[in-house]
């Protein structure tokens, strides 16, 4: 008995050890911001593969990854990918490059290499079949379990920094005061590279003619900021004297000419040097992930465990380097004097994200963790409840609302600390001016007061399109081109919605219409104002206070109800349980989506007049935040579509199918 319970447990064991190491996440650089882990279980269990290859096949993607997928119809049943295990993509910003890579599970390496190796050249790196893009800054390598990509873009602010360029012994910038003269001796401009000694280095650039394939001391542990495997034989002078003064169009014309096709040089120049640097790089981390010797995300980070209806899950890790990244930082710190991009911090610490499927309802969910001091300023925000007085307005039939809750007060008090937060690091040496306009906001607005003119809940009801005849202005010209003016009208259409939001204090608003309504340009009828209309638009407003609420909308009608208390309806309660729950909330009622079309006049081709009449049969499109708890912010988006192919995931890649087609 003990011996069964044993070889039991062994088995157990071994079983579990297969899984984990068959889960690629472990090789997944601990650095990476951008982490996408695609659950393909999920996604095959609600898709039929035949149907995915036969999309991709119409649609040409197959086409681009492989000449042998041409005129296949199983092709990504052939690929050799496991689609019992999960698939990652990531990607890492650093100051001067940006990597990105894939980690795909193979089941079947042979045919994986007959797919994807079609009419390419496959070269031997550290061990790994690869292949190489044109300027070598992505390679693509495998083994028998695992399919790696690794790709880098460079960030060209930082190789434009002086140091940074007399580092690698790149060019100087193009000036428009100085010509690009382009030698013919710069032909025979020599990169010594080192190189794995197993690898096949081919010829891949027309401006790099030689390459030098040196054997010893390959460190593949070295830092990624360490060049000295790299060498650059100093380039000859490519500067010449600066222009005469241009005093003609033609010669000014000539002028810009040369500065660009000079710039064009330049930039080729440059780009060939920083990609025989991308180049290293990549192979450096490559070496990097395969070995493991690089630290692995997944002891880093807590990974949960992903359920069978989620289909793809984001995490971005860092989110100031990240956003930070995509900054114009060249533009932005070349007007304000700065020579680096400071550490931004917005108080995001992680942003995270979800593909769910339930049933026929597809959701995206997500929310971003916030250290303390921005989680206490957004709780205190996000704090206001809705006031249930609003409620009743929304009914099941209106085309939609949208709900919006903050705590005034809190706003303001934090608004001036969130916006030094927020700005201060990006002006640089002007910081302390920053701090000086948010010091002047923290004294000059009252939040209290403001508070109680405008509590900060609001609700918008959108209740349809009504048309409205217009009178506007038109011209008749007679033969000798005379005109007179003449008075016309027409039909448009106008949106038809309520606006509704709280005020302990609405003197200023009752100050405001009584000073429009003695110079005459605000109507009261009966406690209703009618605020001035442009002459030409559909758009007529009406205002009404009552009971601490103020009512903005377009229907004078409604409005006098509501002031005579004679409105009786009775709110949806699904509407109802959203607006009074949420901190945020957009809904909009698709079933109304043909009669908005056609109410609008809105020009439909025939090809795409089923699936606008389709619409009718999908649910509610909702946007919904409960605002902060613990320290997160959360958002969801879901849309319910109709049951005909058995799950959203399955309707929406065949309603894809079905407009590749038209």
């Amino acid at each position: 008995m003990k011996i069964k319970t044993i070889l039991t447990t062994l088995v157990l064991l071994q079983t579990i050890i297969y899984v984990q190491a068959q889960d690629l996440i472990h090789k997944v650089p601990a650095e990476a911001n951008v982490l996408v882990t695609i659950n393909t279980k999920a996604v095959f269990k609600h898709l039929d593969i035949a149907d995915v290859d036969a999309f991709f096949q119409k649609v040409g993607i197959l086409d681009s990854i492989s000449t042998a997928s041409s005129g296949s119809t199983n092709w990504m049943q052939d690929s050799g990918i496991d689609y019992d295990s999960k698939a990652y993509f990531y990607m890492q910003s650093t100051d001067s490059v940006q990597f990105f890579g894939s980690l795909i599970p193979l089941m079947d390496a042979y045919n994986f290499e007959k797919v994807v190796g079609a009419n390419r050249t496959i070269e031997t790196v550290n061990g790994l079949k690869s292949i190489y893009n044109r300027d070598r800054t992505i390679r693509l390598s495998w083994d028998d379990n695992t399919a790696y990509v690794l790709g880098a873009n460079f960030v060209e602010y930082y190789f434009e920094m002086p140091e940074i360029r007399e580092r690698y012994g790149l060019p100087e910038p193009v000036n428009q005061d100085f010509t690009y003269d382009y030698p013919a001796e710069y032909d025979d401009y020599v990169y010594e590279v080192v190189t794995p000694a197993d690898s096949v280095y081919t010829e891949y650039d027309d401006w790099v003619t030689d390459t030098v394939k040196v054997a010893d001391d390959w460190n593949m542990e070295a830092e990624l900021s360490d060049t000295s495997n790299i060498e650059f034989v100093p380039a000859p002078p490519i500067w010449s004297d600066a222009y005469d003064e241009v005093d003609s169009i033609l010669a000014q014309d000539e002028y810009a000419d040369d500065y660009y096709l000079n710039y064009r040089l330049y930039t080729a120049s440059r780009d060939s040097m920083i990609h025989i640097l991308m180049n290293q790089w990549i192979d450096i981390r490559m070496e990097g992930i395969i070995s493991g010797k690089l630290d692995s995300y997944a002891k880093q980070y807590k990974i949960g465990k992903m359920a069978d209806d989620v289909i793809a899950d984001l995490r971005l890790q860092d989110f100031g380097a990240l956003y930070q990244s995509y900054l114009p930082a060249h533009l932005l710190y070349s007007a304000i004097g700065m020579g680096r991009m400071p550490k931004m911090n917005y108080g995001v610490e992680m942003v995270s994200g979800q593909l769910v499927v339930q049933g026929k309802k597809l959701l995206i969910r997500g929310d971003a963790s916030l250290d303390k001091e921005m989680s206490r300023y957004l709780k205190a925000i996000y704090s206001k409840k809705m006031n249930r007085k609003f409620l009743p307005h929304l009914n099941g039939d209106i085309l939609g609302f949208m709900s919006f809750k903050m705590d005034t007060e809190s706003y303001i008090k934090y608004m001036p600390q969130i916006f030094q937060r927020y700005y201060g690091p990006m002006v640089g040496k002007y910081d302390k001016y920053v701090d000086i306009v948010a010091l002047f906001f923290d004294i000059i607005l009252d939040e209290k007061a403001i508070a109680k003119v405008f509590k900060g809940d609001n609700l918008l009801v959108l209740h349809g399109i009504t048309p409205v005849e217009v009178s506007y202005t038109d011209y008749v010209y007679d033969e000798d081109y005379n005109y007179e003016e003449v008075e016309k009208t027409k039909i448009e259409q106008a949106p038809d919605f309520l606006w509704m939001f709280s005020s302990d204090d609405t003197r200023i608003f009752e100050n405001l219409l009584e000073a429009g309504e003695s110079e005459l340009k605000v109507d009261n009828v009966d406690g209703v104002y009618n605020l001035p209309q442009s002459y030409g638009s559909a758009l007529q407003l009406h205002l009404l206070i009552k009971d601490g609420i103020v009512y903005v909308g377009t229907n004078q009608a409604k409005l006098q109800e509501i002031k005579m208390n004679k409105f009786r309806q009775k709110g949806h309660k699904a509407y109802m349980n959203i607006a009074n729950k949420d901190a945020f909330s957009v809904v909009f009622n698709t079933k109304r989506a043909p009669e908005l079309f056609d109410r609008m006049g809105i020009p439909v081709a025939q090809s795409m007049r089923s699936t606008i009449e389709e619409l009718g049969q999908y649910g509610d499109f909702v946007l919904r935040s409960s605002g902060v708890k613990r320290n997160k912010i959360s958002a969801e988006l879901s849309v319910d579509f109709p049951d005909r192919k058995g799950n959203a995931l399955a309707f929406l890649f065949g309603l894809m199918s079905e407009l590749v087609i038209k």
